[in-house]
């Protein structure tokens, strides 16, 4: 093993190495997605303790956009702690918390609901190209049932077909339509409290639309999850971007050849430098000047009024060094900004969810989740 993993995590599969110009390979991996999912059955809900709803929303071009509700089972009042049976925000003095993971209360009923239960989008991974994954699902059921609360996942559409721009403002839609009167009451949100999480792609997506967000002065995120996410397409010292144009943003750093030393020292780790590359190429496509900042995160050159954020890079990965920089640059806007890099772990390392690591790793996720939510 070329990379020294942590023993509680099983060995990844190869590295994946995908030429997102090739469309012929791309629909063969979506094809692939789309078949886990006709997977999921009512014992695949009964079994997690959720409710899985399948619906749609208005893009901003009036396209209907899938997406996924899940929600805790009204009947599931126990369960236990990722990572160990302890309910999450356990005391040092040996009390806890009253509300449980995967079960006990909805968040925040001690505090009257002000009007209503917090919520999560969840903006998934997959280079821009692949559709809700297993994976996702499994990981947004682990939340929605430790923190009572449903999870959203779009099926934003995807690349090739699509551009950057229109994936991007896919996840915008889903914010607007969840802001709107009807479907908060509808799912019974409470919006002061709604969390943005976004893993792998997904992290920039969130990022994106956060910063978004904050120059229009619109409603924020209660808290933003950025788990190994990608936030920057430039590389080399040179500052330039895939577009050519000349950059001096803070993400910058020096090293051999490259702004993050992370893409040369784990390029063959489960997230390949070649399909980085290849995925930011077609995701950039066509994309306006004025739209950049929001599709690069890191290229947005004033990250101040950022709500409370939490960063988990992973230790082999290539995307680690620019999540670790994007948290620095946070923490020096002034923002509250936790950056927890998992020693030993992997791109997409929590799919392993029998993994005593990755259960202790969900149960931080919580733990932070439950604070940005004031509980």
């Amino acid at each position: 093993m070329k990379y020294a993993y942590s023993p509680l995590l099983r060995a990844p599969d190869r590295a994946i190495d995908v030429d997102m110009e090739k469309p012929a390979v791309v629909r063969m991996m979506k094809a692939m997605c789309r078949a886990r999912q006709k997977e999921l059955s009512p014992e695949w809900t009964r079994q997690r303790g959720v409710r899985l709803e399948r619906t749609e929303y208005p893009g901003l071009d009036g396209e209907k956009i899938p997406l996924f509700v899940i929600t805790p089972a009204e009947e599931n009042a126990g369960g236990t702690e990722p990572g160990g049976g302890e309910p999450v925000g356990a005391r040092d003095d040996g009390t806890h918390d009253e509300t449980k993971v995967g079960g006990g209360e909805p968040v925040g009923v001690r505090d009257g609901m002000r009007g209503g239960r917090p919520a999560m989008i969840y903006l998934h991974g997959g280079a821009f190209a692949l559709p809700v994954q297993q994976s996702a699902l499994e990981l947004a059921a682990v939340y929605a049932k430790a923190l009572r609360m449903p999870v959203f996942l779009p099926e934003y559409r995807l690349l090739p077909e699509y551009s950057g721009g229109t994936i991007w403002e896919d996840c915008l839609a889903l914010w607007r339509w969840l802001d709107r009167d009807e479907n908060a009451e509808k799912y019974a949100l409470d919006r002061e409290r709604m969390l943005l999480y976004g893993d792998r792609a997904g992290g920039a997506l969130a990022a994106g639309l956060t910063l978004w967000l904050r120059d229009q002065r619109k409603r924020l995120p209660a808290g933003v999850l950025l788990v190994y996410p990608v936030l920057d397409d430039r590389d080399g010292d040179t500052g330039q971007g895939k577009n050519g144009k000349e950059e001096t943003g803070q993400g910058r750093q020096s090293g051999a050849g490259n702004r993050y030393a992370s893409r040369t020292l784990y390029e063959e780790a489960a997230w390949s430098a070649r399909s980085n590359a290849s995925m930011w190429s077609v995701y950039l496509k066509g994309a306006r000047e004025e739209q950049l900042k929001y599709l690069v995160p890191m290229r947005h050159p004033d990250v101040s009024g950022f709500p409370k954020t939490y960063i988990e890079p992973q230790e082999f990965d290539i995307l680690r060094d620019e999540a670790v920089e994007f948290g620095r640059k946070l923490a020096n806007a002034g923002t509250i900004c936790r950056t927890n890099v998992i020693s030993g772990s992997y791109h997409s390392f929590d799919a392993d969810l029998e993994s005593e690591l990755v259960q202790r790793v969900l149960g931080e996720r919580i733990s932070e989740m439950r604070k940005m939510l004031g509980t």
